[in-house]
């Protein structure tokens, strides 16, 4: 008979696994109930995990971490100590943070504690912790405000709306405040911002351009106001356009050089604009439609257009609707003869065509663009934009999309079709209920890994009435207006935050809802 040494001495002499399997093989229909449940008791107290991460090189870490959610590595520090020191690695947070920026941040240089801190500011984005809130209480009201960067810039408007003549440039990060106007003090009809400048449009037909400091005020003229009634501005370019039944009057006006160009878009093959399809359509009126006959009319629609920049190639994408009439959308009158309800196309500065296309989707009912809002919601050349469609005389129907100049081409973004909707890469903030309100409150969604709300309770909205203007937002802030109300998040650290509310600025006043919420 064997004794049990020399039967593990016998196992333990299988050179191979295939022959160690076999002999497992054989010996398992050998035991009986009871040594079976004992075999069961000790492969079962034996934990056979391997942490990966923690024996893999740093650099195979930060690979695949790479390919997950941005926010994994500073989430999932808390693992384990080894985690936390892997995870915290200088090679780690730099991967993530390129895979956020998209290599448009500049790394190379930084440090760990800047890399941290970055690493840190994203993951409170994503999750709904800022650092510090604000509430505000301006003394006059500030429709439509425009952040750009650390800048909140608005058109103060007093009443009567004619007294409008006051612009203010806060910046949330050093928390200081200026304002700007025109020469003699006109009456500001509208403004706009890029990440340099600050833009108001006068009923003057004058153009004053300023700093986001405050400093080096110029001007420019155009022939008529209806150049205002489109307006673009991005990095150091100011452009405007006037629509007509036949032609499009676009001007570009750079404020190094105060110098502008003009050109004009006319009926040609090489874009969809003022195509000769277009200029007659069938018609259908009420009492016509009662009759059944058709009349036929000459169209004299004229486009409703909006316009993005591109100053780094000197070239500018024009988009525009190609329904006729805005007037009664419940007529048969539309132009349905081209391939969708947006065309576009990209100039350069001197009028060249270089490319067109149009939106790949189908809208009922008259469109109409927003002409100033291409919105950033990243680092890298995609902008938010929101089509309306008119169904009828009183049902307005927004779809938001996202328009990649990088692509050429609208991107259509699910479950967001809200006007009170804002996104910064693959995150967004919002109104609207969740499943245990049905109350409109701040919420906080991902769209990946997948699209997932939770309530911010430090944002409840408890004024009535305040459903009207859409959140505005970066990586660094969302800021949230609510008739003569003003909410400010900041995920950003800034020692020059006041730590209690008080007079702001002598236009208003605040008060600090919370600090470190993370």
């Amino acid at each position: 008979m064997g004794t049990p040494a020399r039967v593990v001495e016998a196992f333990a002499g299988l050179q191979t696994n295939d022959s160690r399997l076999q002999a497992l093989h054989a010996l398992l229909p050998q035991l009986t109930p009871y040594e079976w449940r004992k075999l069961h008791a000790l492969t079962s107290a034996r934990s056979f995990h391997c942490d990966i991460i923690g024996q893999l090189p740093i650099e195979l870490v930060a690979h695949i971490f790479a390919y997950l959610d941005t926010s994994s590595p500073y989430r999932l520090q808390c693992v384990s100590r080894r985690w936390s020191r892997t995870l915290r690695s200088l090679h780690v947070l730099k991967q993530s943070l390129n895979h956020w920026y998209q290599h448009t941040v500049d790394l190379s240089t930084a440090d760990h504690a800047v890399c941290e801190q970055k690493a840190r500011r994203i993951h409170a984005f994503r999750n709904g912790k800022p650092r510090c809130c604000f509430k505000f209480y301006p003394a006059d009201d500030m429709p439509s405000p425009i952040l750009t960067g650390d800048f909140l810039v608005w058109l103060s408007c007093p009443e009567p709306p004619h007294l409008a003549r006051l612009v203010y440039m806060f910046n949330l990060k050093s928390w200081t405040l200026r304002s700007v106007s025109g020469e003699a003090r006109e009456h500001i009809r509208a403004i706009y911002a890029s990440d340099h400048l600050v833009v108001m449009t006068t009923s003057r037909n004058i153009c004053y351009v300023s700093t986001l400091s405050g400093h080096g005020q110029k001007k420019f003229r155009v022939p008529s106001n209806s150049f205002f009634n489109t307006v673009a501005c991005r990095g150091r370019t100011v452009a405007c356009a006037s629509s007509h039944v036949d032609h499009i009057s676009i001007y570009v006006w750079d404020y190094d050089t105060k110098c502008g160009k003009s050109f004009q878009i006319v009926q040609n093959p090489s874009h969809h604009f003022f195509n000769k399809q277009l200029l007659e359509f069938i018609y259908i009126g009420h009492e016509a439609v009662e009759c059944l006959s058709l009349t036929r009319i000459r169209c004299t629609h004229r486009h409703d257009i909006a316009l993005l920049l591109q100053p780094d190639t000197k070239t500018i994408v024009v988009f525009g609707d190609i329904i006729c009439s805005k007037e009664v959308a419940l007529q048969l009158d539309t132009c349905d003869n081209m391939p969708g309800p947006i065309i576009y196309s990209r100039f350069t500065y001197d009028g060249v065509c270089l490319n067109t296309s149009h939106g790949s989707w189908k809208l009922l009912g008259s469109v109409q663009l927003d002409a100033s809002e291409f919105v950033p919601v990243d680092h890298n050349g995609r902008f938010a934009t929101r089509i309306k469609g008119k169904r009828s005389v009183v049902l307005d129907v927004q779809t938001y999309v996202q328009f990649d100049e990088q692509l050429n081409k609208f991107i259509a973004i699910s479950d967001a079709s809200s006007q009170f909707t804002a996104w910064w890469k693959d995150t967004c903030y919002g109104l609207g209920p969740t499943e245990q309100h049905s109350e409109p409150h701040v919420i906080l969604a991902h769209m990946d890994p997948g699209y997932i709300l939770s309530r911010l309770h430090f944002l409840m909205m408890d004024e009535m009435g305040g459903y009207s203007i859409p959140i505005v937002l970066n990586e660094d802030y969302v800021i949230r207006n609510v008739i003569d109300t003003v909410y400010l998040l900041c995920f950003n650290d800034s020692e020059n935050r006041p730590k209690q509310g008080g007079s702001f600025f002598g236009i208003g006043e605040f008060e600090v809802l919370g600090n470190s919420l993370e």
